[in-house]
């Protein structure tokens, strides 16, 4: 066989035969395996925080969820005993408005909005009158319909404090009275909430 330095020789005219060779290259290489590797971890790093957020959001989203519904519950039956006394009859409730044109992307008839999202409408039914908006009410009636949400809300929120101003504007002389009665009850604390 062939001696080391001769193989040497030999190899060293074969590498030289190769020019031009960039020895940064390998180097370079172990750099950017090194870069891959090190992204690698944070890519892996934000799939996690992203999947953590996921569940963050979907829980919060429940939470929200069932809050939103025990308010509007509550709310809604207090409104329609506040809008019967202030009527003398009748009912009126909130209801969520449904969405009438779907979302990019979305097939049609998929509502993927969350309840709080989509918004909340007023109807009401006076006494002798059939179920409507809250828009094709009177001017009287939209007042009291208004006054007896406000009511309904302040109370399941405990507010303490509420500043009423010409609220009375477009009642007449007897809604005037029912509404005085209601705002009497209201501003002594051990009272509200009883008729």
């Amino acid at each position: 066989g062939e001696s080391a330095s001769v193989s040497v020789r030999r190899l060293e005219r074969e590498l030289k035969a190769l020019e031009p060779v960039e020895w940064g290259v390998l180097s370079e290489n172990s750099s950017l395996v090194s870069r891959i590797s090190f992204l690698e971890d944070q890519l892996s790093d934000v799939r996690s925080a992203i999947s953590g957020l996921r569940e963050l959001i979907g829980e919060t989203d429940r939470h929200v969820g069932a809050l939103f519904d025990g308010a509007l519950e509550r709310i809604n039956g207090r409104f329609n005993s506040l809008f019967q006394r202030l009527f003398g009859g009748g009912e009126a409730r909130l209801r969520l408005q449904s969405r009438e044109e779907p979302a990019e992307g979305e097939e049609e008839g998929e509502d993927t909005a969350p309840p709080w999202d989509r918004g909340v409408e007023i109807v009401a039914r006076p006494p002798g009158k059939h179920m409507q908006s809250l828009a094709q009410l009177s001017g009287g009636e939209q007042s009291l319909t208004a006054i007896a949400y406000l009511f309904a809300s302040m109370e399941a929120a405990g507010a303490p404090l509420a500043v009423l101003d010409e609220v009375d504007a477009a009642l007449d002389e007897s809604n005037l009275l029912r509404f005085g009665d209601l705002a009497r009850e209201y501003s002594s604390p051990s009272d509200r909430g009883s008729g």
